[in-house]
């Protein structure tokens, strides 16, 4: 499991991502959790730049971060 989030989401709790991954490790998952600096909700998709609320926001670089570390899984686990 692939857990990609910015450090600046508001609606997403660091006591919820904790406990997602300790769910995770518990149920014998592998898991790894990406925090991105200076990210916000939404930060793969290009149209948040239009979103008027500042909780959104697209980063190209986390973006792109985010997209190789999923293929990345994928190939490890498809291949």
């Amino acid at each position: 499991v692939l857990v990609c989030t910015g450090e600046d989401d508001p609606f997403i709790p660091t006591e919820d991502l904790d406990a997602a991954m300790k769910m995770f490790d518990d149920l014998g998952y592998r898991s790894e959790m990406m925090k991105f600096n200076n990210t916000r909700h939404g930060f793969t998709n290009p149209a948040q730049d239009y979103n008027p609320s500042e909780a959104f926001a697209y980063s190209e670089d986390a973006c792109a971060k985010a997209w190789c570390a999923a293929l990345s899984v994928l190939r490890r686990n498809i291949v």
